[in-house]
């Protein structure tokens, strides 16, 4: 099974996605090095870089509670995520929002306290 130097081995794909989906705000250098600690000898790590940027995006969804830049992996690539890593990333949003909930609330109990409104 020949693998073109650039190139990342088609049954490696999966697991490089949920490796970054459940990355989060980690650096795409760490996200490379965990990667080539799994599979070492099969890629560069200039390669996985390379990879990631095609496969996912770091972005602050504000919408979803990110307080930091994320990874997200591209459409074109969800379907290469397990279960488990869509329940992971279920569950953290949730916790986010819940966070992000709950810190809306107390800034808005102390509006209502300073205009001396009954909460």
């Amino acid at each position: 099974n020949f693998v073109h130097s650039s190139e990342l081995p088609d049954e490696l794909l999966p697991e490089l996605a949920n490796l970054v989906a459940r990355s989060g705000p980690a650096g795409i250098m760490s996200v490379a090095n965990e990667f080539i600690s799994r599979y070492p000898g099969q890629i560069t790590k200039k390669q996985i870089c390379s990879k990631i940027d095609e496969i996912a995006k770091k972005e602050k969804r504000v919408d979803e509670g990110d307080t930091k830049q994320t990874w997200y992996i591209q459409p074109d690539f969800m379907h290469l995520l397990d279960v488990e890593t869509l329940r992971y990333l279920r569950k953290s949003k949730e916790e986010r929002l819940e966070k992000e909930d709950k810190k809306g609330s107390r800034h808005k109990k102390r509006e209502d306290r300073e205009e001396g409104g009954a909460i």
